[in-house]
């Protein structure tokens, strides 16, 4: 229930305290005091995509309450071993998971952990190789047959010749996305070509050092058309997995699943075990040899299982 001198919005941007929300056709810039509760239960920070319930007070327009999220994309927060989370957005649909072939360069593996990162928080993935300009000994129908095999949408696309946004932007009608990925991939300068006239800062690659440059500094919700939405977010360099233990990661590598039931036992987790159907699947090429040496990195960096497996 709405009460008096409140009136309901959804925040598109935030900045440390300050945030601005979007209620109907009117764009309120926004504070918070104090703590947020959801359902008188569990305490939240507000973050983009939160439907709000905002008040109008002598000092400006305060985000009163924070509505029950019904997806999200969250990691571990930096420095707390995995025992914190920190939510990212809220009430996504869909997941755009930017890589570039070079400038910085292509990295599967961090594609990878973002792929159980979007399907953890129940969100679409769609997976997105920028800078074609730059395909010389880059072997594209390899990563594509990878990733499009398990049934993900691959798009190649080029910010700097616009090759691939007509794509791109069918993939977003209609939808609330989330751009992610590492720092420099290109992730604002397909949003200006998406939609001219955004004017999304932009950034070159460090001469120096190879890398992005954080040309995002805060997460922001750009309108795509009067039903589609984008979020873009400062490139991530670390994205630890929010309450992914090692017993649950197989999950989330989805073509995992026709072969785990089949591992001689039950709590198999797909590295030295006999009679491990997943293993025999990489042997035979029927699961991608570079996917499952992510399943193996990630799963290192994962704690011990914190509850009884559950198969089927």
């Amino acid at each position: 229930m709405i009460e008096p001198n409140t009136r309901k919005g959804k925040i598109i941007e935030a900045l440390g305290s300050s945030f601005k929300a979007l209620s109907g056709e009117e764009i309120l810039d926004c504070f918070h005091r104090g703590k947020f509760r959801i359902a008188e239960v569990e305490e939240k920070y507000p973050v983009v995509g939160d439907d709000v319930e905002i008040l109008e007070t002598p000092n400006g327009f305060m985000i009163n309450r924070i509505f029950p999220r019904r997806t999200k994309i969250s990691r571990a927060a930096v420095g707390t071993d995995n025992t914190k989370e920190q939510v990212l957005i809220a009430n996504l649909e869909q997941c755009v998971i930017v890589s570039s072939i070079d400038e910085p360069p292509f990295k599967p593996r961090l594609i990878d952990r973002m792929l159980v990162s979007a399907l953890k928080g129940n969100l679409k993935p769609v997976i997105v190789l920028n800078k074609l300009d730059l395909l010389e000994n880059f072997n594209l129908d390899f990563w594509r047959s990878v990733y499009e095999s398990i049934g993900y949408t691959f798009i190649a696309a080029c910010a700097l010749t616009g090759e691939g946004i007509v794509e791109l932007k069918k993939e977003l009608s209609g939808t609330v996305s989330v751009f992610t990925g590492h720092s420099g991939v290109g992730k604002s300068s397909l949003l200006n070509q998406i939609k001219p006239g955004l004017g999304v800062a932009t950034k070159d690659i460090s001469r120096s050092t190879g890398k992005g440059r954080h040309t995002t500094t805060r997460v922001t919700m750009y309108p795509i058309d009067d039903n589609s939405f984008v979020v873009d977010t400062p490139g991530l360099k670390e994205l630890g997995l929010w309450k992914v233990d090692k017993s649950e990661l197989e999950l989330y590598f989805e073509e995992f699943r026709p072969y785990i039931n089949e591992c001689k036992f039950r709590d198999c987790l797909h590295l030295s075990e006999p009679q491990c159907a997943v293993k025999n699947a990489v042997k035979s090429d029927v699961i991608s040899e570079v996917r499952y040496e992510s399943y193996r990195r990630i799963l290192e960096t994962l704690p011990e299982k914190s509850y009884e497996k559950s198969r089927g």
